[in-house]
């Protein structure tokens, strides 16, 4: 498997390091794709692997990452929406 490949597939399930993978170190870590137990798991991991900040969000939250690190919560319209009618509307 290629490099680039065995990266984009770095936290799904199943994945674990071989001998020659790149490991990149940060000062934060943005878990954003995935439920909420799966994200704050990644987190908890970044953490204990010496990541010193974490920020975790929701659907619609805004990630401030420069200067002070932070979380804008529900700035952004989120939802889901469907096709009726020939025209898109708001599934609730």
């Amino acid at each position: 498997m290629t490099p680039l490949r065995r990266l984009a597939m770095g936290g799904h399930p199943g994945f674990e390091l071989e001998a020659g993978d790149t490991v990149i170190f940060s000062a934060r870590a943005i878990p954003v794709h995935g439920e909420m137990e799966h994200m704050e798991t990644n987190a908890d991991i970044a953490r204990a692997c010496g990541v010193r900040r974490t920020l975790v969000g929701r659907d619609g939250d805004l990630f401030m990452i420069r200067s002070v690190p932070g979380i804008r919560r529900q700035v952004v319209e989120t939802g889901r929406l469907g096709w009726q009618k020939q025209e898109l509307v708001r599934v609730y």
